[in-house]
């Protein structure tokens, strides 16, 4: 089946990914850059980050970085995309700005819980029981009291930056029809592994520019494009080429190497010296380690000032499951 190339897709998603940058700019160089583009990327979010300016401070509540990439915004909007439509910047500030209803379904999507079911009490256990930084649970017990305050305050700031993207998409409406001329059907169908002959819809996002983010339907698959989705796919694609199985195992053998990844899963980014004190090791010996993991395209390097550090390879992991699904009887 065809594509049809949504255009409110990527601009709704680049004015909620304005504000993923803001509230987290510690997350930048793991999340959001391409490991070759890295110092490129990181100059260009700073360029938005200027156009961004602020935002009110209740905001990390609704772009804190949870699942797969995604905050509770993007599964808002991508939850109202319905099948074949479009959606424009005033219809999803009006959802939002339903308190009840955005109550409802942040509380589902931090704690899998029904809050109308629950006493203010059992809510707030609820949210000091939880695993999340202590400032999401502070805000968490404070939208418990001032809701109306917090949906005004991000419906009010958001039309402002809404705004800012508007300009920025006039300003880049050249750049448009030449990204949307790469995009092939059997690329959007790789993307989502849909066989079914479900409805492909794409929106291409140039300021969220290394995203590929698939939503799927049982009616329609939708698929956010950046700008620089090529970049991403080559660079997916040279992780997986030349695998080294042999040194995969190799790798993994080792105690200490898998004590690396764990933390590596869990904090992102370390440094050499980090990953070296965590280890109660000596930096050359941090670094054999490191190196050899590198070698084999399990990690990635980048180098800032002096200082090395290091975060896990995605692709190579894919590539060596797929590799070893073969062998799967």
């Amino acid at each position: 089946m065809a594509s049809n190339y949504i255009p409110s897709a990527g601009y709704m998603y680049d004015l909620l990914f304005m504000y993923k940058l803001y509230f987290n700019k510690g997350e930048w160089m793991t999340e959001f850059v391409l490991h070759k583009k890295a110092e490129q990327n990181r100059d260009f979010y700073v360029a938005i980050m200027k156009l961004f300016d602020t935002a009110p401070e209740e905001g990390a509540l609704f772009f804190y970085v949870k699942d797969a990439g995604q905050t509770f915004m993007d599964t808002l909007l991508f939850e109202m995309m319905h099948c074949g439509e479009g959606l424009s910047f005033s219809e999803f500030r009006d959802a939002f700005k339903d308190g009840a209803v955005t109550k409802r379904k942040l509380f589902f999507y931090y704690l899998d819980q029904d809050i109308e079911q629950m006493s203010l009490a059992e809510a707030v256990g609820c949210i000091d029981r939880s695993a999340y930084p202590e400032g999401i649970k502070h805000l968490l017990i404070s939208f418990l009291i001032r809701e109306k305050d917090y949906v005004q305050s991000i419906a009010a700031d958001l039309a402002v930056k809404d705004e800012i993207v508007s300009s920025y998409y006039e300003e880049n409406k050249e750049i448009l029809p030449s990204i949307c001329a790469t995009v092939s059907d059997e690329t959007l169908q790789e993307l989502t592994d849909r066989k079914d002959g479900a409805e492909l819809r794409y929106g291409i996002s140039l300021i969220g520019r290394n995203e590929i983010v698939t939503v799927e339907s049982e009616e329609d698959s939708l698929v956010i494009l950046g700008c620089d989705f090529q970049d991403v796919l080559e660079e997916q694609k040279e992780g997986t080429t030349n695998l080294d199985i042999t040194g995969f195992g190799k790798v993994m053998s080792e105690p200490n190497r898998m004590v690396i990844l764990d933390m590596l899963l869990e904090n992102k980014e370390l440094s050499t010296s980090e990953i070296a004190k965590r280890l109660r090791v000596s930096v050359n010996a941090a670094y054999y380690h490191l190196n050899m993991m590198t070698d084999i395209g399990m990690l990635y390097s980048r180098t800032e000032g002096r200082t090395v550090y290091f975060k896990i390879n995605p692709s190579h992991f894919v590539a060596v499951r797929k590799a070893l699904e073969k062998y799967l009887i």
